[in-house]
């Protein structure tokens, strides 16, 4: 409860993206398995914390992370509870439009942080195994090169990060056009 009042801070417009970020981190690490579906009251913020991006085509990385890590939990609350698919509508239109995110642009790709290059991974896995059923053969797209891109990553957290994802992603038996997706990207890398 202590926890859920220091998120409750979140709305606070003297935040700086900075701390916001922190927060998010937080409630991130914090809001799993039993304790999600008290991130639920957070969804209308985690919106709009998620659209500053794919309005306003902002690049900052720190807004870029805000704004990952706010659709990485709002995915992990639309699993955690079916009852809020309707109200999550226009988030899920905006996530899986490409041209609206900033998420898998190189810039970002280069130089995000290794904590937010690890949510991105972690937002494509549960894209790629759980939300599959969402995607276009040419949504999967962005979620493959960002996952190919962090298991070529210099950072060596980021790269197992992603080692461990795509592991998850390739166990999945009807994955064809996933796999054949990070096949190109992986040829295009190496090339």
């Amino acid at each position: 409860d202590d926890l859920i009042g220091l998120f409750k801070k979140l709305d606070s417009k003297k935040l700086t993206s900075a701390l916001r970020v922190a927060y998010l981190d937080c409630m991130a690490r914090s809001l799993k398995g039993n304790t999600l579906c008290q991130g639920i009251d957070f969804i209308p913020r985690l919106q709009t914390i998620f659209n500053q991006v794919t309005s306003s085509h902002v690049h900052q990385n720190s807004i870029v992370t805000e704004s990952l890590i706010a659709a990485l939990l709002l995915v992990r609350l639309n699993a955690a509870d079916a009852t809020i698919e309707p109200k999550l509508a226009n988030f899920w239109n905006s996530l899986l439009n490409s041209e609206k995110l900033s998420f898998s642009s190189t810039k970002f790709l280069n130089s995000g942080s290794t904590n937010a290059l690890c949510y991105l991974v972690d937002l494509s896995e549960k894209l790629l195994t759980e939300h599959l059923h969402r995607l276009t053969e040419d949504q999967i797209k962005p979620w493959t090169f960002c996952l190919v891109t962090n298991l070529l990553h210099p950072n060596r957290q980021v790269r197992q990060r992603a080692l461990s994802s795509t592991r998850k992603i390739l166990k999945y038996s009807d994955m064809g056009s996933v796999q054949d997706a990070m096949l190109a990207h992986l040829s295009e890398h190496l090339a």
